[in-house]
């Protein structure tokens, strides 16, 4: 039987591993933490393009994951400049998640650490483990990541005050692709610094004021204006993050409710007593970056030369996803692991890999960010996702983005490829 070894357990991993099993393959996901889904537990939010990219995966046979999402939205709602969101409860992602893909019979290994992996000609062969136990494969996926680990962090930015990545406890991030000679590209800010800082803050619920926890568990987001001085920090502050935020949003506190906490989205740097003066949060306190807010994790560091398949340059069945892939955000990330996933099985059993349409929102994020990652595009600056920032505008350009499931299940079907990753070929 065909076996596929799924490095990184995030979002991206996740789907990966889902596609791989559908397929027909035997797929062991390993995650060095103690938890799957990592960074979207605490993201929450899927909006705009990344809309339209759950209907396609919909459509190719590989929603299954964001179907599990949707089971546990806890709003629907618009945001001023930004559009239709949907918000899932965070707190309930990682168990709902891996209940689905153990269900699916994926072996999951948390709390293990892949530290190499040898190859054959262009092919990888096995990783190794770092008690030293070998497993054999046949196609493998690096999702392991763009976070830079306690070193990196503390070098280009302000950590570590313990993010969801754990570092210190569980180690730095290892890349398999990387490890074997991969060739591996830094994405940089307009400062010029590598990556980029992880622009949100989490808040305790309880600590908000009555009336600001009703209205933002009604409403599911607040958007709260801010002090001119405040305003003047985080215009400078858009240098620092290289986000997809405008000006226009970095003049207000854009607060969403996800379940288990409360968001501050697009405020890398923003100090406890900074928040206390804000109507509402005179008594708020930090949940994640754990204890600080002017301290964040340094992500979007490392992007494997890879084509339009997510096949790693100089290897036959070697794929990359998630941040690994250019990639930022839930619907990115997830749906590169779709991809990624479905094309370790098919080079395993000697088929050509799947490259996707590029009137789809998927195939085009992919080829944009294959592209750019290799002319050096995509590596300096402001880039933003399917939900906002320069791709979402050139998705808009291309006449891509739509409201309407009919019409991108349609354009599934006219490229041939509705249901292919739900095809058995293992």
């Amino acid at each position: 039987m065909v076996h596929v070894v799924v490095v990184g357990g995030g979002i991206s991993g996740c789907g990966a591993a889902l596609t791989a099993r559908k397929c027909g393959a035997e797929v062991t996901l390993i995650e060095k933490i103690d938890t799957l889904v990592s960074g979207a537990k605490r993201a929450g939010r899927i909006f705009n393009g990344g809309l339209v990219a759950l209907e396609e995966a919909k459509a190719l046979g590989g929603g299954d994951l964001f179907e599990v999402l949707e089971s546990i939205v806890i709003h629907d709602t618009g945001i001023p400049g930004e559009g239709r969101c949907i918000v899932y409860n965070c707190g309930l992602v990682e168990i709902r998640i891996r209940e689905f893909l153990v269900n699916m019979g994926i072996k999951i290994r948390l709390e293990t650490r892949v530290m190499n992996a040898e190859s054959s000609s262009d092919r990888v062969t096995s990783v190794e483990l770092e008690d030293g136990t070998i497993i054999e494969t046949d196609g493998v996926v690096d999702s392991s990541g763009g976070a830079g680990g306690v070193e990196l962090c503390t070098k280009y930015g302000k950590g570590c005050i313990m993010c969801i990545y754990k570092c210190p406890v569980f180690g730095d991030r290892v890349s398999i692709a990387t490890k074997l000679g991969g060739v591996e590209k830094i994405r940089l800010r307009p400062n010029g610094k590598p990556g980029t800082v992880g622009a949100a803050i989490s808040l305790h619920k309880t600590s908000l004021s009555p009336d600001l926890r009703e209205r933002i568990e009604r409403d599911g987001t607040v958007l709260i204006p801010l002090p001119q001085d405040i305003i003047d920090a985080n215009l400078q502050k858009l240098k620092e993050q290289a986000s997809g935020r405008t000006e226009a949003q970095m003049r207000t506190l854009n607060l969403v409710d996800i379940g288990i906490s409360a968001k501050i989205v697009g405020a890398a740097y923003m100090s406890l007593p900074m928040m206390r003066r804000l109507p509402g949060m005179e008594t708020v306190e930090i949940e994640e970056p754990a204890g600080a807010g002017k301290f964040n994790k340094i992500t979007g560091l490392s992007i494997m030369l890879h084509d339009h398949a997510l096949k790693v340059d100089g290897f036959s069945n070697l794929f990359c996803a998630g941040e690994h892939s250019g990639k930022v955000g839930v619907a990115d990330c997830l749906s590169s692991g779709l991809l990624s996933g479905h094309n370790a099985v098919r080079t395993a059993v000697g088929k050509e890999p799947l490259v996707l349409s590029r009137k789809l929102i998927i195939g085009e994020s992919i080829a944009y960010f294959s592209d750019g990652t290799r002319n050096g595009d995509t590596l300096q600056g402001r880039f933003g996702n399917m939900g906002q920032g320069p791709f979402f505008d050139h998705i808009k350009q291309l006449g891509l983005y739509s409201e309407d499931a009919e019409i991108i299940h349609k354009r599934v079907s006219d490229a041939g490829l509705k249901g292919v990753f739900s095809e058995k070929i293992a």
